[in-house]
């Protein structure tokens, strides 16, 4: 079960897919809330609202990453973030915990450290050592070497009260796989059934918490019963004297390392204060990809190396060298203009600007996606609050706000200055435009509305004044967009796996061609060429000869791989192609540059083809 597709589905609305992500993970996400709130109605509740910011959040969600890591970052901060509330602490303080065996309530709440979360982690949600480890902000070995001294310590507090000895059913005398085995059976059993209650409009004590980053350490949580102004003067008065200590420290510190000229010294001082001031930062390392990230400017390709886990790399198409230009996720490359291409780095989850001429970038500190170039330096782009314009001098102006909270952006275009956006629940296509004439003074800029209706579209290009997309079952559609979307024409042939590209006023694809005379007129000579060809290739069509209703042209086949195509990306030196297999436990990725002169077509091409990385 592929949890981070389940995701893309819950982002569509899709109630099954809902279900089945529920499924899978309840276990998980209730047994890791217990750990850290130690009371079972308050672990069901944290785990009833992560689930409802996860449907709320499901549009942002980035395929690159683990599902059971978003989900449980989530989670980790609904949980810590609620303990600084007094009434929360006074329940946790009361501790419900009448469903455990005496093994698994040693192992959450009596052993050292973390190492009941851990636990937890690893055989409540199934989670691997790295992955706890990631949730957790632990060491990757310090974590796996917790988890076999919690096992041990559980065992051991078990036994004592239960009277044990060595030899007479002792837990202690199990071996690892055996008591691991327990602890997963006493999780399964202590699960209640919540699903009917993420849909209930009923809130939670949970409802008013954050998800989004941690307030505090955990260690301030409130006392039971505590007020928040009660809670706050507290650690006012507890803060101020750890100024004071942590002032005097830090100059007997200065003073040291400018006597002995340690600036490495200092650096690792304020470097360990900011690993643990608490700052929840979002893991940089992806498990797996199943869509390419290329751009192209020039003679240069831009693409994420996803054989490196979060590299942004360069091709240079004339020297035929690569070479790294720094850490970055890249997601969402939008086109360029004026030397700039804008991209979502997921690893901060931050809009991130590219200069194409220099090969530099640099973040903004702006969270969005799906960046769209405007025109006079202006970019769209999909925010939390709905859809944002980030203005050439640096400020940034709401365009369309999301009252609901509801509307999942799944991609977004522009067309003669109105930006589209394609969306969930709902079907079809929205319309951003400015007004013709300057608002009154605090007046609406712009006004929203349907452009289109009757399909639910994922990803879409634009060409002219149409819009392309592929509604999911390998059919791809045009839109007229000048006549209110009511002009829709399907293409003659069918996409194998949704990877199509537009360049100039052609549409690409990967997948097949219709033969001639199947329901759609097959152009003659060279139009026709590989129509109703038996194998998936590479097939061209420009715009005009899709709406005549004519044969795609046969480009290239590529050679076979060891992944499916998953992507691909057609530019003025030729086309990126990104092939995936789709598999998180073994991955393997590939990026091949296919060179040929695009700049007038004119028949099929054999290509030249350069690897820019796959999975080692």
């Amino acid at each position: 079960m592929n949890l981070e597709y389940l995701i893309v589905g819950i982002a569509k609305g899709s109630a099954d897919d809902l279900k089945q992500y529920y499924e899978a993970t309840c276990r998980g996400a209730y047994s890791y809330a217990l750990s850290i709130l130690g009371d079972r109605n308050l672990a069901r509740d944290a785990a009833v609202e992560s689930y409802r910011r996860v449907i709320a959040n499901a549009y942002v969600f980035d395929t690159a990453m683990s599902a059971e890591l978003w989900h449980f970052g989530m989670l980790k901060n609904l949980c810590v973030n609620g303990l600084c509330d007094g009434e929360i602490a006074k329940s946790a303080a009361a501790g419900r915990q009448d469903n455990l065996s005496i093994l698994l309530g040693s192992a959450l709440f009596e052993t050292a450290e973390d190492r009941g979360r851990i636990i937890a982690l690893r055989l409540g949600a199934g989670l691997a050592v790295k992955e706890a480890a990631e949730i957790l902000w632990y060491n990757r070995a310090s974590c796996g070497s917790e988890y076999r001294r919690g096992l041990r310590e559980a065992a051991a507090l078990a036994d004592a009260k239960m009277g044990n000895r060595k030899g007479d059913g002792a837990y202690a005398d199990l071996k690892t796989g055996e008591l691991e085995k327990r602890l997963a059976e006493d999780f399964a059993r202590i699960v209640p059934d919540y699903f009917g209650l993420i849909d209930a409009r009923e809130d939670t004590a949970f409802s008013n918490i954050s998800s989004d980053t941690m307030w505090l350490d955990e260690k301030d949580r409130a006392l039971p019963g505590e007020t928040s102004e009660e809670r706050e003067a507290r650690l006012s008065e507890k803060y101020k004297e750890k100024r004071k200590r942590n002032s005097a420290i830090a100059i007997a510190v200065l003073a040291a390392v400018l006597l002995v000229g340690g600036i490495v010294t200092a650096i690792l001082v304020f470097a360990n204060k900011k690993e643990n001031s608490g700052e929840d930062v979002e893991s940089g390392e992806p498990q797996y990809r199943t869509t390419a990230v290329v751009c192209a400017s020039g003679n240069r390709i831009y693409f994420g190396n996803y054989s490196e886990g979060g590299s942004l790399y360069v091709y240079d198409i004339a020297s035929g060298k690569s070479s790294r230009l720094g850490d970055a996720v890249p997601r969402d490359f939008s086109d360029e203009a004026g030397g700039k291409i804008y991209f979502r780095d997921s690893a901060k989850g931050e809009l991130t600007v590219l200069d194409a001429r220099e090969g530099t970038f640099s973040g903004t500190g702006i969270k969005g996606a799906l960046p769209v170039v405007l025109g006079d330096g202006a970019v769209a782009f999909s925010s939390k609050a709905g859809v944002d314009v980030l203005l050439p001098d640096g400020t940034v102006e709401n365009v369309f706000t999301d009252n609901s909270g509801a509307v999942f952006r799944f991609d977004m275009g522009a067309i003669d200055g109105s930006i589209y956006f394609s969306a969930a629940p709902s079907d079809g296509l929205y319309r951003i435009t400015p007004y013709d004439e300057a608002p009154e003074e605090g007046g609406a800029r712009y006004y929203t509305d349907k452009a289109m209706d009757g399909q639910v579209i994922y990803d879409f290009e634009t060409v002219r004044e149409f819009i392309a997309f592929e509604d999911g079952g390998g059919h791809l559609f045009l839109v007229n967009t000048g006549i209110d979307g009511k002009n829709v024409t399907e293409l003659a042939g069918t996409l194998a796996s949704g990877a199509f590209s537009v360049y100039g006023d052609r549409v690409y694809y990967y997948g097949r061609a219709a033969a001639a005379g199947s329901g759609a007129a097959a152009g003659s000579g060279a139009a026709a060429a590989g129509a109703g060809s038996s194998s998936n290739a590479i097939y061209c069509i420009s715009v005009d000869d899709l709406l005549a209703g004519k044969a795609p042209q046969l480009l290239f086949e590529p050679a076979q791989r060891k992944a499916s195509v998953a992507d691909i990306y057609v530019f003025e030196g030729g086309a990126a192609v990104y092939y995936s297999n789709g598999e998180k436990e073994k991955p393997y990725n590939e990026l091949v540059f296919y060179a040929f002169d695009n700049s007038s077509f004119n028949g099929e091409v054999k290509p030249q083809e350069t690897v820019l990385f796959k999975s080692r």
